[in-house]
This record gives structure tokens, C-alpha cells and sequence, in this order.
């Protein structure tokens, strides 16, 4: 099975940050990675600028 993940770029960064952290505390299935690369992201990207 193949799935998506939203990373959400329009929320406030904090938020976002949240999330990773509660990925990672979570550790299920591919919540590690997932969180991993929302907070490369974040270090790339930062806040969103539309």
C-alpha cells in the first residue's frame, strides 16, 4: 500500500514542530522518518511566506 503524508507547510511553524515531537514520542511504523524530514523542512523552509 502506498500513502501520503501532508506536511502542512501552511501551518504555523510551531505547530509543525509539535507534530514532529509527537511523531517521534509516538515511534510507530514510519513516524520517525516522517517526522525526521518534517524538521529538515522546517530547517530548510521555514515559516511559510505566501
Amino acid at each position: 500500500m502506498r500513502a501520503k503524508f501532508k506536511y502542512d507547510d501552511h501551518k504555523p511553524v510551531e505547530h509543525r514542530g509539535t507534530v514532529a515531537e509527537r511523531l517521534t514520542e509516538r515511534g510507530q511504523g514510519l513516524d520517525v522518518p516522517t517526522a525526521r524530514r518534517q524538521l529538515r523542512r522546517l530547517d530548510r523552509i521555514g515559516p511559510w511566506k505566501s
